[in-house]
């Protein structure tokens, strides 16, 4: 099988994650489907890969949203992505309670959210640390790229952003005026009233961040949240891995961000996890920290 062949301790290029996820659902055609659901400024395939099994009583199943790759540098966070679907389709036949959530949950995963940057940075050592877009500038400017983080339709340009097109948290002309990130509100808007959980990888900060960006606005079950990532913090620490803290969002990002990408009429459990950069993939184990996360989120909500 060419998902377990693969080399899942390293950082792959682009074109090696397509065909990865080409060659994830050909091998598991049972759980696994995928779909390319926007194209990036330049043109680019934005795909995603679904998993899920038949709910044994027909009922509607809920949604897990995961997604890589916003910040085109963070590199980690693409091959945490990677190790968390190899994870799954290695381990459901054989966990019982990860074969039942896939019968309640359908989990859609995205490698990589910001595919014109992120395959920008692998150019050169000079491109290394770029971290925005590569969308073109509004007029009389030469500074490329938008901040797809801050470009999304909740409370846009309030709080921790820059209206300068050459600052690394340049929010966009307008919200929702990148391709990349119109893609996924379209898409998880779609399926919103379903989805129980929002998870967005990061690196840097070994923090679980918790909506919403905004200091003068908080989740309705903010309480529950601090309690449930609190417990996943402790639970995710070992020797191998640094210790996580739970943060609101309002403390330490912006909004019309990552953490409030998606609106419900019912509180949705959603964060952040800013995964270490210097992290070993072999020994931070992703699907622990991932599903910890959602499984203690979610409880008795399947």
């Amino acid at each position: 099988m060419y998902i377990t062949r693969m080399n899942y301790n390293t950082d792959e290029i682009l074109t090696q994650i397509y065909k990865w996820m080409e060659d994830v659902e050909r091998e598991n055609p049972e759980l696994v489907s995928s779909a390319v659901y926007g194209h990036t400024f330049e043109g680019k395939n934005i795909a995603l890969l679904k998993f899920g099994l038949q709910n044994p009583e027909g009922k509607e199943k809920k949604v897990i949203w995961m997604d890589c790759g916003i910040h085109a540098r963070e590199w980690i966070a693409p091959a945490f992505c990677q190790w968390f679907v190899k994870e799954i389709v290695t381990s459901y036949k054989t966990n019982k309670k990860l074969e039942q959530m896939l019968q309640n949950l359908d989990v859609y995963v995205t490698p990589v959210i910001n595919v014109d940057g992120y395959m920008y940075t692998w150019v050169n050592t000079t491109t290394r640390i770029w971290r925005k877009s590569r969308s073109t500038p509004p007029s009389g400017n030469s500074c490329l790229g938008v901040d797809l983080n801050r470009n999304f339709n909740a409370n846009w340009g309030t709080v921790g952003v820059s209206f300068d097109s050459c600052a690394n948290t340049y929010c966009g002309k307008e919200a929702g005026s990148e391709p990349e990130a119109t893609a996924v509100m379209d898409f998880v808007g779609k399926m919103v009233k379903q989805t129980l959980c929002f998870l967005t990888i990061h690196s840097a900060g070994q923090l679980i961040l918790l909506p919403y960006g905004h200091p003068q606005i908080s989740a309705p079950n903010y309480d529950e949240l601090i309690q449930t990532q609190a417990q996943a913090a402790t639970g995710l620490v070992s020797s191998a891995s640094p210790s996580l803290t739970p943060l609101s969002c309002e403390t330490k990002v912006s909004s019309a961000t990552c953490c409030q990408r998606i609106r419900s009429s019912r509180p949705a459990r959603r964060r952040t996890q800013e995964r270490c950069p210097s992290s070993h993939m072999s020994t931070t184990k992703p699907l622990t920290v991932a599903l910890s996360l959602v499984l203690l989120s979610l409880g008795s909500l399947w």
